[in-house]
């Protein structure tokens, strides 16, 4: 440059890093917006850069029905950035899940949703009414409470249950070799049903 320039330095961190510190002949120096300007340069200088990692910020994850009426959702709340949230629709009586969605476009037709977080987001689970008896399967999963006893019936061998309370904690898991298990904590709890790539979900009431 020609004597009695001006020069600026820009500092262009990877992704996770920040700038930590700028040092002008070895001296740390203020610097703003990722860079630093020598003012009328007239001699030698040196400029070292270090750089640190950058801490996740979090983000909220908002979730709600098509009509509150309609469900239980439950796993919103705020997250670390990076971590693995769970989100998870159960209908009342006599509705369906149908999908997850967020600004109006599907993201999952799972009733338990798996992400990792990396923004804010809006889901909404959007459930359908149902009300014919013809659309009641015999051979399906039923699930229900009863004196200190969660009763499972048409499960088939092997299912991995797990019970999960509203905060969205697994708070009891097994693999259930009989049709009851007993269960004490009150409260409303969503039974999830695993076995391969199949999963379902439903709601209790422990009392």
């Amino acid at each position: 440059m020609d004597h009695g320039e001006n020069y600026t330095f820009h500092f262009n961190p990877q992704p996770g890093y920040e700038v930590k510190e700028v040092l002008v002949n070895n001296v740390s120096v203020y610097f703003q917006d990722n860079r630093y300007t020598f003012i009328n340069v007239t001699s030698d200088h040196t400029i070292d850069v270090t750089f640190k990692d950058h801490p996740p910020g979090y983000h909220t994850i908002n979730v709600s029905p098509n009509n509150p009426l309609w469900r239980i959702t439950t796993g919103g709340g705020r997250y670390q950035e990076g971590a693995d949230a769970t989100v998870i629709a159960t209908p009342n009586l006599n509705y369906c899940f149908v999908r997850w969605t967020e600004d109006g476009g599907e993201v999952s037709t799972d009733s338990s949703y798996t992400f990792t977080v990396d923004r804010d987001r809006n889901l909404v689970a959007v459930f359908e009414y149902y009300n014919s008896i013809d659309e009641v399967d015999p051979n399906a999963v039923q699930i229900y409470y009863a004196s200190g006893t969660i009763y499972l019936k048409n499960l088939q061998p092997g299912t991995m249950m797990q019970v999960i309370d509203m905060l969205g904690r697994v708070v009891y898991q097994t693999i259930p070799t009989g049709e009851s298990i007993s269960f004490y904590e009150r409260g409303f709890y969503v039974v999830r049903l695993l076995r391969g790539n199949l999963q379902e979900t439903r709601k209790i009431l422990v009392w």
